[in-house]
């Protein structure tokens, strides 16, 4: 059985890989718009698309009433009483995961803007993600834990770990706090969610909190609009350097003199933000991802109705780990009436092509 990832960003980009990319993964904090309650709404409708209701989210108290949207953006409401004892919205937490800043690049917003509108709402951010998606056949996260294991990493992170296996995909990480870097197989990643983007890319993340993601989202929001493809780039670079600087071989005394690790210069060649917009690679990759979407809610409803709650943990497990053996066992046991009929009025395909396997892809074979 596949568990979640302890250190993994569980946020998932709809971009088709093109080029090596930085990208802000992840933003959150509390913030306060000029009008808090339906006001405040009506503000990040910029942001969200459908909202409705939803739970609490973890790691987050003090907030109630929260919606969220089908890209994972939420928000929160911080509730005190009036004059008159009532409830009133006095502050707001927003949480904007990568899939919302997809969604946001495809329609010509940039990582600068959200960082901007985040100021004008005096956000007090508590949370950064910056991540570096490269394409290189030495640069991955085992690399990155021998490095790590024979000194040639020059850093004052501690706590190394290492989740995964070389099927479910591998995540390396280092520090604990205000800085976690984690290095993992973005491919694999994708793959398990049912939205391959290629082979062999790797993503190195820092999650900043507290301090540290107020002085780098202050930085960020500093740089002029004409000069951030090339400036952003260059400061996350920058800052994943100052945290870990891999090296070509074991630093003994003075890290300066020992060469830098020739293969993630490799990979950082030519990087840049990601582009905003979307081609048609991009249209297709989102296409693919809204298709396994809805076959995997009508599947969870299905399983619901014939196998039971139990069922449909199982099913949930068996997609993460990418509808394999397991699901298709299930497909084979979908055929007595009552199923055929339950799977029919979901709008599976139940008549001849469900025999042959003719179903347009929604099945796994």
């Amino acid at each position: 059985m596949v568990l979640d990832d302890p250190g993994a960003n569980r946020g998932s980009a709809r971009e088709a890989w093109k080029r090596p990319t930085v990208r802000i993964d992840w933003l959150q904090g509390a913030i306060l718009p000029e009008e808090v309650g339906t006001q405040t709404r009506a503000d990040l409708a910029w942001l969200m698309t459908e909202p409705k209701r939803i739970g609490q989210p973890r790691g987050v108290k003090g907030y109630h009433l929260w919606q969220g949207d089908t890209h994972g953006t939420m928000v929160g409401l911080r509730l005190e009483r009036d004059e008159k004892d009532q409830p009133q919205p006095t502050r707001a937490f927003l949480i904007l995961k990568g899939s919302g800043l997809v969604q946001m690049r495809a329609e010509d917003r940039s990582d600068r803007d959200a960082l901007h509108r985040f100021a004008e709402w005096k956000g007090s951010m508590t949370r950064l993600d910056l991540a570096i998606d490269v394409q290189h056949p030495e640069v991955t996260p085992m690399a990155f834990r021998q490095m790590h294991e024979r000194g040639q990493l020059v850093t004052r992170l501690q706590r190394p770990g290492w989740w995964g296996t070389p099927e479910t995909g591998c995540t390396w990480y280092l520090g604990s706090g205000d800085v976690l870097v984690r290095v993992y197989d973005k491919s694999a990643e994708r793959a398990r969610r049912g939205a391959p983007i290629g082979e062999g890319i790797t993503r190195i993340e820092m999650e900043l909190r507290r301090r540290s993601a107020k002085t780098a989202a202050r930085k960020l929001a500093a740089i002029p609009e004409e000069r951030w493809a090339t400036e952003f780039p260059r400061n996350v670079i920058a800052w994943f350097l100052d945290k870990i600087e891999p090296k070509a071989r074991p630093v003994t005394k003075n890290p300066q003199r020992v060469p830098r690790w020739e293969a993630f210069e490799e990979a950082i060649d030519g990087i840049g933000p990601v582009p905003l917009g979307r081609d048609e690679a991009d249209r297709t990759a989102e296409r693919e991802y809204a298709a396994k979407m809805e076959f995997a809610s009508h599947a969870r409803k299905a399983c619901a109705v014939l196998l039971g709650d139990i069922g449909t943990a199982a099913f949930l497990q068996w997609a993460r780990e990418g509808m394999t053996d397991e699901l298709r066992a299930f497909r084979k046991t979908v055929t007595d009436e009552a199923a055929l009929k339950v799977l029919e009025t979901l709008g599976f395909p139940v008549g001849d092509g469900a025999a042959t396997g003719d179903d347009g892809g929604l099945w796994p074979r």
